[in-house]
C-alpha cells in the first residue's frame, strides 16, 4: 500500500488533537505495542503501515482510508470532510457491487431539454422564454434548462465537439435518491469545461388536518444540493471525479433482485 506516511502521521495527530485522545490511547484501541504508530514515519525502523492498520486507525479515528492517507485535514472543514467520506463510501460501495446506480438515457434527458417529453428530473426547469406561453394548453410541454445550485443557468449537454458522460441516479430508498451529473460550462470565450454535480432528491410525508379534523396526507419533495466539482475545492473535485470514473466503469453491472437470490440460492443448494 503506497502513499505519503508524511499525511497519514499528520492527519493521526490532528484527529487525535480534535478528540483529546493521545496516541497510546489509539495504539491501545488498535491492537498495536507502545510506540508502534510513531515508529511507522521513521525510515529505519522496520515498521510497515500495511491495509489492515491503516484501516483499523481509520475506523478508530471515524474516517475514511482513503481520506486519511491522501488528504491534509487541516485544511478541511467539517462540512467537507463530512462530503469526503460520503463521496470515497459511495466509491466504495460501487466497486463492491454494494450499490448500484442507474444510468439515465442522454437522449431523452435531450428530448427533455427540447420540450418533446415531460420532464422528470429536478434539475430541469422551465426555459425563460416559455414560461408564459400557452398555459391554456394542458398538451403542451415546454422547454427545459438545467439550473446548478452552485453556478445558476448556462451549463448544457456540450455539442458536437465537447460531450458530456452519462447521468447516474441511486436510489439509498423509497423517498430518496441522489442524482450525478456531468455538464458543460463554457468561459467568457467560450471555452468549455465538464463539472460534476451531485444532488439528492429528498422525500417526506406530511398529514393535513382541517378545522372539522378531516385528514390527508401525502409527499412532498425538496432539491437537495451536496456537492460541485467546480465551486468546492481540490479534495472535492478529485473526489468526485474518482466517483465519476468508479460509478461509469461500473455502468453496466447486473443487479440481481433480492427476491430472485433466494430462489437462486435454493436452486444451488439442490446441487449439492
Amino acid at each position: 500500500m503506497e502513499f505519503d506516511k508524511k499525511i497519514l502521521m499528520n492527519n493521526i495527530t490532528y484527529l487525535l488533537k480534535r478528540k483529546n485522545k493521545k496516541i497510546g490511547d489509539l495504539e491501545n484501541e488498535i491492537g498495536v505495542s507502545k510506540g508502534y504508530i510513531s515508529r511507522i514515519n521513521k525510515k529505519n525502523e522496520g515498521v510497515a503501515a500495511g491495509v489492515d492498520i491503516v484501516y483499523k486507525i481509520a475506523r478508530a479515528l471515524d474516517v475514511s482510508v482513503d481520506v486519511i492517507i491522501s488528504v491534509d485535514l487541516q485544511t478541511v472543514d467539517d462540512n467537507e470532510m463530512y462530503l469526503l467520506n460520503l463521496l470515497k463510501l459511495f466509491q466504495k460501495k460501487t466497486e463492491s457491487r454494494e450499490i448500484f446506480w442507474e444510468k439515465l438515457d442522454m437522449r431523452l434527458v435531450a428530448e427533455m431539454l427540447n420540450g418533446k417529453v415531460t420532464s422528470t428530473i429536478p434539475m430541469l426547469q422551465t426555459h425563460p422564454d416559455d414560461r408564459s406561453e400557452r398555459y391554456d394548453d394542458y398538451e403542451y410541454i415546454s422547454r427545459k434548462i438545467y439550473v446548478s445550485h452552485f453556478l445558476g443557468d448556462g451549463l448544457t449537454l456540450g455539442d458536437e465537439n465537447y460531450s458530456v458522460g452519462p447521468w447516474f441516479t441511486l436510489a439509498l430508498d423509497n423517498l430518496n435518491t441522489v442524482y450525478f451529473t456531468d455538464v458543460m460550462k463554457y468561459s467568457f470565450k467560450g471555452e468549455p469545461s465538464e463539472v460534476l454535480e451531485m444532488y439528492i432528491y429528498s422525500g417526506e410525508y406530511y398529514e393535513y388536518y382541517d378545522e372539522n379534523g378531516n385528514g390527508s396526507g401525502g409527499y412532498t419533495y425538496k432539491l437537495i444540493p451536496l456537492c460541485c466539482s467546480e465551486k468546492m475545492g481540490d479534495n472535492i473535485d478529485a473526489a468526485m471525479s474518482a466517483l465519476y470514473r468508479t460509478v461509469y466503469r461500473h455502468r453496466d453491472d447486473i443487479r440481481i433482485p433480492e427476491n430472485l437470490k433466494g430462489i437462486l440460492d435454493e436452486f444451488m443448494k439442490s446441487e449439492h
